[in-house]
């Protein structure tokens, strides 16, 4: 909707570069230089590949969706696989290479070994070296392949991704309504298990593979027994199996959990004003963080079951390698160390696939089957509410209205009660195939950008049109177009935001135009120019369909039906005319003005940081995890289970060396005794050493459960308890994305990266000390490895940090543009804007398509570069086991080159998981952004038994949202219990001259109530006796008492009284019932039901701002009447344009351009015929 015009990026170098640079990812040394010389920013991301263009691929899944309904067998994994099945099987077909050299690998192992326990003679030193130069080689086209294929299989992970959140959001164009916790949910959350799983299930295919491929190698080393390593997988598989039914389940309801947390959000962030001043900020936050803990108990769970897996997996190898050894011992069978480090490399190829890979790729395989029938569902939804049933109002009698209702040119005035079903009668003459609409919105709905891409609406610009469009709806002269719109107009006043939208229709032309009740938030006289300007003149010779309630526009216009529940009841001029009593049906206005901003390129863009993640980050998130303390004492027993682990790989290496001894001779008893000594120690090491992982495992998760819990509540408070100032400037998409994907990274990437931190810091630490007990020159060669992994690191991290905080921040875009869909989406769909809609959606989503394909490529550029480094480490440690041929045994060889392999693995995830944590705590840091915001100030004193009369009075008040000032000077007294009516033109500082009293704002002056200054007040005291009921009916997701008094003060006969009172007790059974679910309600309805939470507070000031707005006049009367009963002790101030009632004011205030114009008795003001409340009586008497 931000139709900017779009900038030429950067062509990825992909495109231009050969197959030598795309193997060995040389194209990415001109990014790391760009990066390591200046932080990127976004006009430094490439130009997204042709082939992960999301309009493509989007259009690409609907067709052959399309396709498949037609059929009627729409299934969510046939679809991907007609549209991607191609491209994934023929990755799938290149694991025979690195199945190829598993199979090779352990043979040559074994003759390098042999060379050692030889005599030297039939075995020649020339033949070792050769095996020797054999392993490098292998080792280099292992780490080769394997990076090329995790980028190709994430990168075909990306192209999916892009592919099904199209697809989604074509969807989501498609329905009537969906709430925005399960769309964002369904984009960030679902879509992203899937991409994920899908890795974790093609690993899963390579590693039963893998499996295969060392069984028939143990086959060719220790016959039958393999099938010991056949069993102990299989029981493997069976638990994760097992495991995985109970983890699905979990994961669908930790889902369904998410989504009501993000849904409760979005309404508290869209209300907020409202929930600051009824003070339900507390009941409010409760309530999602008791969302948050019932989420996060259901992911301890998950963790349990995923973590009981791994324990269980990890322990496999080393009893796998004990049984095999036991049984050769028992069947007699002799072995010399080659076949014993056979075994045991062949089993350690596994160790990864067997404790991450397999239990973690089995237990997703139900995560990514949730995944799919969660997306399948939504996909498959026909075009209706998928979130709510039908309204409790009757459909219209007409068969189908688009046909029995005949159109006819100029204005046909649509009126009638409140819930008659105005606004779903233009919903249905919308869907019209023969004609084309606009549509204005009773409550206007603007979206981030520009007033002048809010009006053009992706049309072409034509400037004769715009400016006479600007003109006819009183724009011309009173904003910018250059205006940066915030969240629902946030910036602009309600007949700002009213015209806007009005604006909108108009500069369509089309055949017919809906306006659905706008004129109602405008004051009479520029309503009128409107009317007469815009409604008779600019549009004379089309069709306009307009509802009102104002009886001057039902009678100038041309034609009049009345609805009533659901029902076309006349469709005759002069029967509405008698029946309808005088009304003007209009709103006040916020008076902000507009902050002016201008454009950008993309309005969504955030203040991103840069550079590293600052500590004062990390030491933020261990005080979150409970300390530094608790952190060092899960580190003491990661440590302590590594050193069980060195003690197992050291004495495994020994036992193997006393096997050559037996095989040598079978005689030597001292090689015989340490046998049997090993038989019995080994096994309590295994054990001891499981139970210690099962101890960190536990406490860890605590700790960092813990973490997640308590950022996301003081994260949740800081929002909640910002000034009105921050939500002014901050779009809601870019804050529900720290509440959606900031949240999920914290929950399932951070703590894991950080353990896996820890338990490799503690792995490498085993093996430095391993290889120094070998020979003291693999030390200098553990220390020199390490030292250039970690220049290699400081290059790699400031491009890679620079573009994974790109990746983020450009995912925030895709958030925002949903909200603002959801929130428009019946004018999206009357207009016929879908296309458009879709086309800014694809733009935005191709852009954090391109960053996270830069992220994965320098990733794997720079993984690439630590692998290389590896295999000449193990190139250094093969030429210094050559060199010293004499003085080292075959056992230290085979320890040597298990530990080799095994520090080369440690090293490179010590630097994957060393610089992903920092990637990662970009969340945490952007998370902690949002947390030093301005907060309100809510100390003061409290007075007791205040206030007792509720006298209030504003002495020389001065207020401005920016340079201008709102309000001037203002000075009066409303005394004791009097009723006050303030009037005035649109944008006169209505408003905010009323608001003040809650002090959303700083202001210039005094406002005294009873003589105390509200300044100095406890800001608790001061709104817990000053209540506001605002223009905008705000209702939240929940139960009708949830909706009056959800803080439970007062009973439910109260509550029952206050709904008889407004004569809406009759369509609710029960105060349970819930809203939107069990009664769908109309505008007037729900503005009723905000009049029930005055009534049951009794608060000593009451504000009432245009509560009548959207209401007919027998309402209107039954509001009037609540004012007299309900409020007979309170002071009240009523902003209105209606004039009906205004003679039973006790007063009237009358406003114009921020000063007081005139205030007094009403009659008494009648008689000044030149004063402006004269002319404005006059002007509505007429009516």
């Amino acid at each position: 909707m931000n139709r900017q015009k779009k900038t030429q990026k950067p062509l990825n170098p992909v495109n231009r570069t050969n197959f030598f640079s795309k193997l060995f990812f040389t194209h990415t040394a001109k990014l790391f230089l760009k990066g390591y010389k200046k932080e990127l920013i976004e006009t430094d991301i490439y130009e997204v590949l042709p082939s992960y263009k999301s309009k493509e691929l989007g259009q690409k899944l609907e067709k052959e969706w399309t396709k498949q309904a037609e059929k009627n067998r729409n299934s969510l994994p046939h679809l991907l696989f007609k549209c991607f099945g191609k491209q994934y099987f023929l990755l799938l077909l290149t694991l025979i290479i690195p199945l190829t050299l598993t199979a090779v690998k352990p043979l040559l192992t074994k003759r390098f070994i042999l060379y050692f326990a030889s005599d030297r003679i039939t075995f020649p030193k020339s033949e070792a070296c050769v095996y020797g130069a054999l392993l490098v080689l292998i080792e280099f086209g292992t780490v080769l392949y394997a990076e090329n294929f995790e980028l190709g299989l994430i990168t075909f992970t990306l192209k999916v991704r892009a592919g099904l959140t199209s697809l989604i959001y074509r969807r989501i164009l498609e329905l009537e309504s969906v709430s925005i916790g399960r769309s964002v949910n369904l984009i960030t959350k679902d879509v992203s298990e899937f991409e994920e799983c899908v890795l974790m299930v093609t690993f899963m295919l390579r590693d039963v593979l893998k499996i295969l491929v060392v069984c028939c190698v143990l086959y060719t080393e220790v016959g039958w027994l393999f099938v010991i390593l056949i069993i102990i997988v299989v029981m493997a598989m069976t638990i994760s199996g097992i495991l995985a039914i109970f983890v699905k389940k979990l994961r669908v309801r930790t889902l369904a959990k998410t989504d009501e947390r993000l849904q409760t959000t979005k309404e508290v962030l869209g209300g907020i004003s409202l929930i600051k001043y009824y003070l339900w900020g507390d009941y409010y936050q409760d309530k999602i963080q008791g969302i948050r803990k019932k989420e996060v108990s259901l992911l301890t769970k998950i963790f349990i079951l995923l973590n009981t897996n791994v324990i269980i997996s990890s322990s496999f190898i080393d009893i796998s390698w004990y049984i095999i050894v036991v049984s050769l011992i028992s069947s007699g069978v002799k072995s010399n160390v080659g076949t014993l480090f056979v075994i045991l490399n062949s089993l350690n190829a596994l160790r990864i696939p067997l404790q991450h890979i397999l239990p973690r790729a089995v237990l997703e395989f139900a995560t990514i089957i949730a995944a799919i029938t969660r997306i399948e569902n939504f996909i498959r939804t026909t075009s209706r509410n998928i979130d709510e049933p039908s309204p409790n109002i009757p459909l219209l009698s007409v068969k189908t209205p688009h046909m029995d209702f005949d159109y006819c040119s100029g204005i046909t005035a649509i009126t009638g009660p409140v819930g008659g079903g105005k606004t779903y009668f233009l919903t249905i003459l919308a869907k019209e195939d023969k004609k084309t609409f606009a549509y204005a919105s009773q409550e206007p709905w603007l979206f981030p950008a520009t007033i002048k891409q809010n009006i053009l609406f992706g049309s072409s610009y034509d400037q004769e049109r715009y400016f006479e469009v600007l003109r006819v709806c009183a724009l011309l002269d009173e904003v910018q177009d250059s205006t940066v719109v915030a969240d629902k107009g946030a910036n602009l006043s309600k007949g700002q935001q009213a015209r806007i939208n009005l604006a909108r229709a108009f500069y369509k032309d089309c055949d017919v135009y809906l306006i659905d009740d706008c004129l109602c938030h405008l004051d009479v006289m520029v309503a009128e120019f409107v009317y007469e300007e815009g409604l008779r003149k600019f549009l004379k010779d089309k069709i306009a369909l307009v509802v009102t309630q104002n009886l001057q526009h039902i009678g100038n216009s041309d034609r009049v039906l009345t609805l009533k529940n659901g029902t076309i009841k006349s469709d005759d001029k002069q029967l509405v005319k008698k029946k309808l009593t005088t009304k003007e049906n209009t709103t006040a206005e916020t008076t902000k003005l507009a902050e002016i901003l201008e454009t950008d390129d993309n309005v969504y863009q955030e203040v991103k940081a840069s550079g590293k993640v600052k500590l004062e980050v990390y030491q933020k998130y261990f005080e979150a995890c409970g300390g530094i303390s608790k952190i060092l004492i899960a580190l003491s027993l990661v440590v302590l289970t590594q050193v069980l682990k060195t003690s197992i790989n050291k004495l495994q290496a020994n036992w193997s060396g006393t096997e050559q001894l037996i095989f040598k001779n079978s005689t030597t008893t001292k090689a015989l005794e340490n046998r049997q000594r090993m038989i019995y120690v080994l096994p309590i090491l295994i054990i001891a050493a499981t139970v210690l992982f099962i101890a960190n495992t536990i406490l860890y998760w605590c700790l960092t459960k813990k973490a997640s819990v308590s950022i996301h509540k003081f994260l949740l408070s800081k929002i909640v308890n910002s000034s009105i100032e921050f939500f002014n400037s901050h779009f809601i998409g870019n804050i529900l994305n720290r509440f959606s994907e900031d949240m999920l990274y914290l929950d399932e990437f951070v703590h894991r990266a950080l353990y896996e931190l820890l338990k490799t810091i503690a792995a490498t630490t085993g093996v430095i000390i391993l290889a120094a007990m070998i020979n003291v020159y693999f030390l200098i060669g553990c220390l020199a490895f390490g030292a250039i992994i970690i220049i290699l690191r400081t290059i790699y991290l400031r491009t890679g940090r620079a573009l994974k905080r790109l990746e983020f921040s450009t995912r925030s875009p895709l958030v925002g543009h949903i909200n603002a869909t959801l929130e428009g989406l019946t004018t999206i769909t009357i207009s016929k804007k879908q296309n458009l809609q879709r086309e800014e959606f694809d733009n935005r989503q191709d852009l954090y398509t391109s960053s996270s394909y830069m992220c994965m490529t320098c990733e794997k550029a720079f993984h690439l570069a630590i692998d290389t480094c590896a295999v000449c480490f193990g190139a250094f440690a093969i030429v210094l086991f050559l060199v010293l041929d004499q003085d080292i045994s075959s056992d230290n060889v085979g320890l040597g080159l298990l530990q080799i392999f095994i520090f080369t693995i440690t090293q490179e995830a010590l630097c994957r998981t060393w610089t992903r944590l920092e990637n990662y705590m970009t969340t945490v840091e952007r998370i902690l952004q949002y947390t030093k915001q301005n907060q309100e100030n809510i100390n003061g004193v409290v007075v007791t038994n205040w206030p007792s009369e509720s006298e209030i009075s504003y002495q020389h008040v001065y207020f401005g949202y920016d340079t201008t000032n709102v309000l001037n000077d203002l000075n009066f007294v409303v005394r004791s219990k009097t009723k006050l009516a303030i009037v005035g033109k649109t944008a006169s500082g209505k408003t905010s001259l009323v608001s003040l009293l809650l002090r959303p704002y700083g202001f210039k002056g005094n406002i005294f109530i009873d003589n105390v200054d509200i300044a100095t007040l406890s800001l608790d005291l001061l709104r817990s006796n000053v209540f506001i009921i605002s223009q905008e009916s705000t209702l939240f997701s929940g139960s009708l008492r949830d909706n009056i008094d959800p803080t439970k003060k007062f009973s439910d006969d109260e509550i029952w009284q206050a709904l008889k009172m407004v004569h809406l007790a009759g369509l609710f059974q029960s105060l349970e019932d819930k809203i939107g679910q069990n009664t769908k309600l109309s505008g007037g309805q729900e503005q009723l039901v905000c009049l029930c939470r005055a009534i049951v507070r009794k608060s000593k000031v009451v504000i009432l701002d245009e509560v009548t707005a959207n209401v007919d006049s027998d309402t209107e009367t039954v509001v009037h009447s609540v004012i007299l009963s309900s409020f007979g002790d309170s002071t009240v101030i009523v902003i209105t344009h209606k004039f009906r009632y205004i003679l039973g004011f006790d007063n009237v205030l009358v406003l114009d351009n921020g000063t007081v114009a005139q205030v007094g008795d009403p009659r008494r003001l009648l008689e000044d015929k030149n004063g402006m409340f004269y002319k404005l009586y006059e002007k509505n008497h007429k009516q």
